[in-house]
């Protein structure tokens, strides 16, 4: 009994310890606060995503981005965007985009809609107030009645020409009033969406043209009008100048107190001293280092976290991009694909990304890999699995600078691209059958090792011949209910 009790607490434990502990992989949602709202009302749209790298968009109602990369593992975060339209309708926002997985390596990518239904509040009817009859005592007071009953006759109320705002603000910013009506704001190049938030000075009056709002470089007006209970509107305007790409001449370290992300613009060789970089970690603020092409397109683009920096060693900015270099084709045996060399030869800023455009040579939603080439050793090694180009560009974790190349990977073998669901729900399968089989293995070696022990104790069991016996001999412990019991039936 003893040995059963072992051999089945054996068993609960290892089948307790070979059950899988399925790790969450890289995913990303969206929701909404709310499905339905009045203007007026504003509705908070939330990003979720649990990943080491995420690169992901949201589109429709609200046009935004959500970048970020963590090289130390999987980490859950979200960010939040405000949706307040200023007219009735159905508003959706979308989100696409992708994330990896620190343990796998594997990229996913989600996607998700949220719908907003904005409605006008209704206006609450004025009530009647009730009158009371007046019976009449005879007949020679009818006339003075009637005449008393025209008399309490109640005058209309007359409705409210407050028009006055209260509170008017963009979420977020400092709003500055410049008069009783007007007011303005200037922002970074890198805001590209707005929310002005509204409030009438009257409960009875109505606010029309706050909201999300899109902004182009340069002057951007908006105008809200409050409109009072008697219909009279009264407009106040708001103009906010979104700034231009500031070059990188441009003192860091006043910009960086007037800015809360910055977009500088790179000329060709420019170094990050370390002077610059101890700044932007202090400021624990975004910094995007862009350089543009002859058509002020972004051609490759450094996004530094100033509360991610550790290392401030001086970053060489120039990269160089060929596909047909000989001296890049030898060093990764004349394969076809893109070449870039980093001037930084060195370690680059932590969780530096980099954004670099391959639309001329790897078309939208493809996938490709790339390899890093050890100057050392002389050889080279895979340094990303997947990458997606999006919108042209592939944005990726770069610690370290050398030589580069870049192979597009068969779409066929992008697992994730086809049908992320479907792939987890395969492998977890495939996890559980394996344990299964292990476990389903290890009971029948147990059961066979419990069986095997039982017939050895009952062959070791003394034979014991039904007749007289001798009580007085030795009897072993074991043998006493045997003998026992022999001795009452005879």
């Amino acid at each position: 009994m003893k040995m059963n009790r072992i051999i089945k607490g054996l068993i609960l434990t290892i089948v307790s310890l070979c059950i899988p502990s399925l790790a969450f992989a890289a995913s990303a949602s969206i929701s909404a606060s709310k499905t339905s709202a009045y203007v007026g009302e504003s509705v908070t749209i939330t990003v979720s995503y649990h990943a080491c790298t995420w690169n992901l968009a949201v589109s429709g109602s609200i046009n935004d981005k959500v970048v970020g990369a963590d090289l130390n593992g999987n980490v859950s975060g979200s960010q939040s965007f405000t949706l307040a339209p200023g007219a009735p309708g159905t508003y959706t926002i979308n989100l696409s985009g992708d994330v990896s997985d620190y343990d796998t390596d594997e990229t996913s990518y989600p996607s998700g809609t949220v719908t907003v239904v904005f409605t006008t509040r209704p206006v609450d009817p004025t009530p009647m107030t009730p009158t009371t009859p007046t019976t009449p005592r005879n007949n020679n007071n009818n006339s003075n009645n009637n005449n008393n009953n025209g008399n309490n006759t109640q005058p209309e109320k007359e409705k409210s020409t407050n028009n006055n705002i209260k509170e008017i603000v963009v979420e977020g910013l400092d709003l500055i009033k410049v008069d009783d009506i007007n007011y303005k704001l200037k922002v970074a190049n890198s805001v590209t969406q707005i929310n002005i938030k509204a409030t009438a000075e009257d409960s009875l009056a109505t606010v029309s043209g706050a909201g999300s709002k899109v902004l182009l470089v340069g002057d951007n007006k908006f105008e809200v009008v409050v409109t009072a209970e008697n219909g009279a509107k009264k407009s106040y305007y708001i103009t906010i100048t979104r700034k231009d790409v500031v070059n990188y001449l441009v003192d860091l370290k006043d910009v960086l107190k007037e800015e809360d992300n910055l977009d500088i613009v790179l000329n060709k060789d420019d170094v990050i001293s370390s002077e610059d970089l101890e700044l932007i970690k202090k400021s624990k603020k975004i910094v995007n280092f862009m350089f543009l092409d002859d058509n002020k397109e972004v051609k490759y683009l450094y996004i530094i976290d100033g509360s991610k920096i550790e290392d401030t060693n001086e970053l060489k900015t120039n990269i160089m991009i060929s596909s047909d270099r000989k001296d890049y084709k030898d060093m990764f045996n004349y394969s076809e694909g893109l070449y870039f060399k980093t001037d930084n030869e060195g370690v680059f800023p932590e969780n530096t990304l980099l954004k670099l455009y391959v639309g001329d040579r790897y078309k939208d939603d493809s996938g490709v890999e790339i390899y890093y080439y050890d100057t050392n050793s002389k050889k080279s090694s895979i340094y990303k699995k997947v990458v997606i180009v999006q919108d042209g560009y592939i944005i990726f974790n770069i610690s370290k600078g050398s030589n580069f190349y870049i192979k597009e990977k068969a779409i066929s073998n992008v697992k994730a691209l086809e049908a992320p669901e479907e792939i987890i729900k395969k492998n977890s399968m495939n996890i559980f059958l394996i344990v299964a089989v292990i476990e389903f293995v290890i009971i029948l070696c147990l059961v066979f090792l419990l069986v095997r022990k039982n017939k050895k104790a009952i062959a070791e069991l003394p034979k014991i011949t039904v007749g007289t016996i001798d009580t007085s001999d030795t009897v072993h412990t074991d043998d006493i209910i045997v003998a026992d019991s022999l001795n009452n039936k005879q």
